[in-house]
């Protein structure tokens, strides 16, 4: 009924979002919404050897400087767009 300290171990850290404060985790974390968690590395393994996927991404994220703004643009044309189609189909 709480006031123990719970280990999780091998729970994968998905994303981070330092902006909105969230750390996204794969698997169950112990305690109540809300509640404050400590994450740490793994002591017992060593971190794991960065796989051809992620490291052709980020390869491709450090060789495209500024795609996070052509992204964005592209989504806002693409809205803007289909904002526009959805007015002709009220129109006719």
């Amino acid at each position: 009924m709480g006031n123990e300290r719970v280990t999780v171990q091998n729970l994968r850290v998905l994303k981070v979002d330092n902006k909105l404060g969230v750390v996204v985790v794969k698997g169950h974390v112990a305690g109540p919404k809300g509640c404050i968690v400590k994450i740490a590395d793994a002591i017992k393994k060593d971190p794991p050897v960065e796989t051809f996927i992620a490291k052709a991404r980020r390869l491709t994220l450090e060789r495209n400087i500024g795609h996070e703004e052509r992204l964005e643009q592209a989504r806002l044309r693409h809205l803007e767009l289909k904002d526009m189609r959805q007015q002709l189909q009220l129109v006719d």
